[in-house]
């Protein structure tokens, strides 16, 4: 089965207000080659089939409530999206992780973007140990 798990391997700080590309330069694993090191930011399928895509992130503390998304893209095109808001900011590292299914067919590359908002100046994606912000695809 064709997959690949990829992450950033240090902290991304993410502008407030702008859908954001996630940069994933490295992997823990890429059965199939499907991870590109020249676009690190994308997964590109070779084989056609329903595919299970999952991305994790964990936020650095803030000091002000406010909401964060993440955006699954397909081929450039938003495939899935979620919102979820902190309301206790600075009490722990906010994490936040979403899924979808969808069927890709060979060339097909999936992104993912992320948002905060009303977020103060230190906002960013963290990357220590197993909260890296990591993509995740399987299927085929």
């Amino acid at each position: 089965m064709p997959g690949s798990r990829i992450y950033h391997s240090s902290q991304q700080l993410i502008p407030d207000g702008t859908w954001t590309e996630v940069a994933l330069d490295s992997e823990f694993s890429d059965l199939d080659g499907l991870h590109n090191t020249t676009n690190n930011e994308r997964i590109t399928v070779g084989a056609a089939g329903f595919f299970f895509i999952a991305f994790h992130a964990a936020w650095t503390f803030e000091t002000v409530a406010q909401v964060r998304g993440i955006r699954i893209n397909k081929n450039g095109t938003a495939l899935a999206e979620d919102y979820t808001y902190n309301a206790y900011p600075a009490a722990y590292h906010w994490t936040h992780s979403m899924c979808c299914m969808d069927l890709l067919v060979p060339g097909d590359f999936i992104t993912v973007q992320v948002l905060q908002e009303d977020a103060d100046l230190t906002g960013g994606l963290r990357s220590v140990g197993y909260n890296t912000p990591h993509l995740t695809i399987a299927g085929g």
